[in-house]
């Protein structure tokens, strides 16, 4: 084999291994995508929690305020 077709070899085989971490790299590439999606939607799913919660303790606040007043309409 001359020397030329050595390092044509060579070159066959370093296209092939950045080829195969190539692939390997959108392979991953992919796997962040999918979770940051995942993210994304686990932080909209706390933001709205987040959001019914407020609710829900303003509406607990409303209940507690015209209980005690009713309440003190009951012992007058």
């Amino acid at each position: 084999m001359s020397a030329y077709e050595s390092s044509a070899e060579e070159l066959r085989k370093l296209v092939n291994h950045l080829s195969q971490q190539a692939n390997d790299l959108e392979k991953t590439l992919e796997t962040v995508k999918k979770f940051t999606a995942s993210s994304q939607e686990i932080v909209d799913e706390a933001e709205l929690l987040l959001k019914m919660g407020e609710k829900a303790s303003y509406l607990v606040s409303s209940i507690q305020k015209i209980v005690a007043c009713e309440t003190e309409k009951i012992k007058k």
